[in-house]
């Protein structure tokens, strides 16, 4: 098995500041991708908030979830379409 290294990224001299919940760290992350597709290049420290993670790092840990089977390809779907027209899903519409 391959050993995984890690190495720390280096703290912003700016403040951090952290997501209020998932939600919000996932419509981030849907947004930061918007980006790239249409060209813009991602860099770290470079928005007017500094994020405690990169985008790619939510995209890691959506992965594992799928990899450990917490997700499936559903989950995924219902996740892009949400994240895309920017908005949380309808409790009351199942």
């Amino acid at each position: 098995m391959t050993e995984q290294r890690l190495f720390p990224k280096p703290h912003s001299a700016r403040d951090i500041t952290p997501f209020s919940s998932a939600r919000q760290a996932w419509f981030w992350f849907v947004r930061c991708q918007t980006a790239r597709i249409e060209g813009a290049r991602v860099v770290a420290d470079a928005g007017e908030v500094v994020r405690p993670c990169d985008p790619d790092d939510v995209y890691n840990a959506v992965m594992r979830l799928k990899k450990g089977g917490i997700l499936g390809d559903r989950h995924l779907q219902v996740l892009e379409y949400f994240g895309l027209v920017e908005r949380e899903p309808d409790a009351r519409d199942p």
